[in-house]
């Protein structure tokens, strides 16, 4: 799942869903990030958003993705993830314990 918070904390968007046959809780983290930019950048009501701050608590997504390193696992939802980042004039990743 993921929410979408704007400036003043208030949550616009949220949306979850349920994969019965997802291989690891990393590859449920990166298909709920994909989630979240393709609906961004997929809404128009939401194209105005240009700035975006991503916080997830799986360390590991974050670390691949600010590395732009590869993984045999992830890496069509990957390069999903780096195609909706280049919708946005700034896009960062931030892990949170």
């Amino acid at each position: 799942g993921w929410i979408i918070f704007d400036p003043r904390g208030d949550a616009p968007i949220r949306s979850s869903s349920f994969r019965p046959w997802v291989h690891s809780a990393l590859t449920a983290e990166a298909l709920a990030m994909r989630s979240a930019l393709s609906s961004l950048c997929r809404n128009s009501a939401l194209s105005h958003i240009r700035k975006l701050e991503i916080f997830s608590d799986s360390q590991i997504l974050i670390s691949t993705i600010n590395a732009k390193a590869h993984s045999k696992e992830l890496k069509a939802i990957l390069h999903d993830i780096t195609c909706f980042s280049e919708s946005f004039i700034s896009i960062n990743f931030n892990f949170v314990p």
